[in-house]
């Protein structure tokens, strides 16, 4: 995926291994990045002659990569737990807060492992049908 030009942000351009510094990644990442052209660098030099690079454009580049790991491993957004399950969004915001599912954040707020969320599901639907048998 690339960052258009138009989306980079001339005013926040900073050297490539400031960038890195400022992200936590390797100055080798946005070179690769570079190279792909999945970032464009933006025009003139940084302070030793280096290349000038958007901070916002390569925070998404970092953001979307995180998502994708994330995605992965199995963690979805609620909103896609919930339409994958049928679960009620209060249900889902419950055990995501006493930590009956795992969670981790993402780019937007708290991702949830889809699996957790399934086996939670047919706990509950299991112990809802056993309690109206009972009663």
């Amino acid at each position: 995926m690339s960052i258009p030009e138009e989306d980079q942000q001339p005013h926040d351009g900073v050297s490539v291994t400031a960038a890195a510094r400022e992200l936590g990644i390797t100055p080798g990442r946005i070179l690769g990045w570079l190279k792909a052209r999945t970032l464009v660098p933006l025009k003139g030099r940084g302070p030793r002659g280096g290349r000038v690079v958007s901070l916002a454009a390569a925070r998404r580049l970092v953001r979307d990569a995180a998502l994708s790991t994330a995605r992965a491993e199995g963690f979805v957004p609620p909103f896609e737990a919930r339409r994958l399950t049928g679960l009620p969004r209060g249900r889902l915001a419950s055990w995501m807060k006493s930590g009956k599912v795992a969670t981790i954040p993402g780019p937007y707020g708290q991702l949830v492992r889809l699996a957790d969320v399934q086996e939670q599901g047919d706990t509950g639907r299991g112990t809802d049908a056993g309690s109206e048998t009972r009663m």
